[in-house]
């Protein structure tokens, strides 16, 4: 899989120093190619100052449930690390975390294709609901 070149040279611009970037971030759905997402999938974007990553996405679909895997920094948020959700709009209207799928302070793993590609697995995003991961808790 090859990560699209404007996320490669936005990576190295910021690499290393303290400077504030939102990237966007490609996404692979079923196994496919990563890639910037289609019309009615997730919508992914870093947002980095320093050495914090933090990941935005949303689901801009009205109707239907989406996820993906999403493309992290690799430098920033190595294979093995963590992202700690930090908002998840969904929840701020439940009255428990039953049935959301990635509650507030719930942790994901970030993963490595086979090429060295670090991403994070983010599944069943309701309709027009939004998620903020970091990589400091």
């Amino acid at each position: 899989m090859q990560v699209p070149d404007c996320y490669s040279r936005a990576a190295q611009t910021i690499s290393g120093a303290a400077s504030r970037a939102a990237i966007p971030a490609p996404i692979s759905n079923s196994g496919a190619p990563f890639e910037f997402g289609a019309a009615g999938e997730i919508i992914a974007w870093s947002r980095i100052l320093d050495d914090e990553e933090a990941l935005c996405v949303v689901n801009p679909h009205g109707y239907e449930i989406r996820g993906g895997n999403v493309i992290v920094d690799a430098n920033l948020s190595p294979p093995g690390s963590e992202l700690t959700v930090v908002i998840n709009t969904q929840q701020t209207v439940a009255e428990s975390t039953a049935g959301i799928t990635h509650p507030v302070s719930s942790r994901l793993r970030v993963k490595q294709t086979g090429d060295g590609t670090a991403y994070v697995e983010i599944r069943n995003v309701p309709p027009s609901e939004v998620l903020v991961l970091v990589n400091y808790p």
